[in-house]
């Protein structure tokens, strides 16, 4: 029968259409669920070629004597007792169990490792917490929706408290395996060992009861020996050979001070790689025609606030000495364009036509059209190098000596190291000063 859990069989008996009456007649066709009517099964018909029924217009042939169903059963079946399936059929039932048994032993080693590794101060990752979607469990079939095996009630138990065991999994002890054995045989009368009184109940439901199932060499089981109900035990041992240690009280290390240089030093790290956003690698908000807007200073400390002070400054400086060059650049653009409107208006003047008449206005005589400028795709690309200059720039702790420091200064330990120079425009006592600071 288990061949045919996995991959069905083709061409089984057709389902009957017709009302199925009292106590009608249960079969297992290649892995398929039929009920067939004992009024059907006993209006036997004949012919030349033997004895049949027609199940939706299909000759279904027969056999001639009656089988321990009180009923004669279609070529090929064997009356089988339920209590020989419900103890030797294996379900996909069994192999949920399985899966989930297995997933939760796993989880528990995994997470009595985190533990442990933890108790050492190394941090190794906590375990993904398993679900019952991750499982990939199996469904069960419709012959199994009716048999109801015996391992159903264990399975139903344990997927409804699946996530309370993947709690009892990360306190480090043994209480999801004693949960689970539990879950397995759930009652108990006095001193008498654990049962499942469920299973007990399907298992007596199921005496003196049979199914037709389509099966070869069936008569090779005794019939002598009657089916022998399974012996429930415990999914896992109580008492484990190596049991994991508990979970020691976590050793909590000291505060850790920082001071306000390390913690800037631990920002732009976290920046650096991609764990921060609280500097994005710019100074300044710039839109064209604009004046730039500054970006707010995302230091603690005295010494890289006043580094990204200076920085800033410079970036801001070259950003408006270009727009001030723009404005101008566009302005004398304008007005050639307005001499050459004028020019044009006056050439086109009705009294310019058959006469000899000069310009009324000389200025405006022999003016040329001005050329196309494309200020707008200027002002893309500057503000696009002046971004990546500023995303190049880089803050370098640096230890100076006291004596270095000017009177006057208060001691720097952060430097600038741009890609490009942005003092070319300051003054000469502002770039000394700033070389004798950021050592540059």
């Amino acid at each position: 029968m288990e061949q045919y859990d996995i991959r069905v069989g083709n061409n089984p008996l057709p389902r009957e259409t017709d009302p199925l009456g009292l106590d009608p007649v249960h079969c297992f066709d290649k892995g398929h669920h039929r009920v067939i009517s004992r009024l059907k099964l006993n209006n036997i018909l004949n012919d030349v070629n033997g004895d049949y029924i027609i199940i939706r217009g299909r000759r279904i042939e027969m056999q001639q004597n009656p089988s321990a169903l009180g009923v004669p059963l279609p070529v090929g079946f064997v009356a089988v007792p339920m209590q020989y399936i419900l103890q030797h059929f294996t379900t996909r039932y069994g192999r949920n169990v399985q899966k989930i048994e297995t997933k939760l032993s796993q989880y528990h080693t995994d997470f009595s490792l985190y533990l442990s590794e933890r108790n050492k101060g190394v941090d190794i990752g906590r375990p993904r917490r398993p679900t019952l979607k991750s499982l990939n469990l199996d469904s069960r079939t419709e012959f199994e929706s009716f048999l109801i095996p015996l391992k159903s009630f264990y399975y139903h138990r344990l997927t409804a408290v699946f996530n309370d065991l993947v709690k009892d999994c990360e306190n480090g002890t043994y209480d999801v395996f004693t949960y689970m054995n539990t879950l397995a045989l759930p009652n108990q009368v006095g001193g008498n060992p654990p049962f499942d009184e469920a299973a007990n109940l399907r298992w007596q439901a199921a005496n003196n009861e049979y199914i037709a199932v389509r099966i070869d060499n069936f008569d090779t089981l005794d019939a002598a020996d009657p089916p022998q109900f399974p012996i429930p035990a415990e999914p896992f041992p109580i008492n484990n050979a190596n049991p994991p240690m508990p979970p020691q009280p976590f050793a909590v290390p000291p505060p850790v001070v920082l001071t306000p240089m390390q913690v800037d030093e631990r920002m732009l790290e976290l920046c650096r790689s991609g764990r921060s956003r609280r500097w994005r690698g710019s100074f300044l908000y710039m839109t064209p025609w604009e004046e730039a807007r500054r970006v707010a200073n995302p230091f603690v400390s005295p010494e890289y606030r006043q580094a990204f002070d200076l920085a800033q400054n410079s970036f801001y400086d070259i950003y408006e000495a270009f727009r001030n060059d723009m404005i101008n650049k566009r302005r004398a653009h304008a007005q050639k364009w307005r001499d050459y409107k004028a020019y044009r208006n006056e050439m086109e003047s009705v009294f310019m036509l058959d006469n000899d008449r000069q310009f009324v206005n000389q200025d405006f005589a022999g003016v040329e059209r001005p050329q196309v400028e494309y200020f707008t795709r200027d002002w893309k690309q500057f503000a696009f190098d002046l971004r990546q200059q500023m995303k190049n720039y880089e803050f370098i702790p640096i230890a100076v000596p006291p004596a270095v420091v000017p009177p006057g200064f208060a001691p720097v330990y952060a430097a600038f190291a741009p890609n490009a120079q942005p003092y070319s425009q300051v003054s000469n006592n502002v770039l000394q000063s700033a070389r004798r600071m950021f050592l540059i």
